[in-house]
């Protein structure tokens, strides 16, 4: 498990593509940015690298959120978080029979 910065240069999705990994880009404002120094601070997000989608899930729900250090961002954004987190949506066989 790691944390990347996506936006202007590609830190999470990049690495994933390489490597064969999960990343997941957030919607700006839903985890903080509070001691990341972005080269955009409008659309860079922080988000996680895993092994596995529900890993990546299980670490989105951990970072998400309103954060104080980072108000301006995340106040609006959290409010669009489920109640109970990501990891309640996961389906175990939700890609089974699609085409990807």
């Amino acid at each position: 498990v790691t944390l990347g910065i996506e936006g202007t240069e590609g830190s999470i999705l990049c690495p994933c593509g390489w490597n064969s990994v999960v990343g997941i880009k957030p919607t700006i404002g839903l985890t903080s940015r509070a001691g990341v120094v972005p080269i955009s601070p409008r659309v860079d997000t922080v988000g996680p690298i895993c092994r596995t989608v529900k890993d990546a899930v299980y670490v989105l729900d951990a970072i998400v959120g309103f954060d104080a250090g980072d108000f301006e961002a995340t106040r609006i954004a959290s409010k669009y978080i489920p109640q109970g987190g990501y990891a309640q949506l996961l389906k175990p066989h939700g890609l089974q029979g699609k085409r990807l």
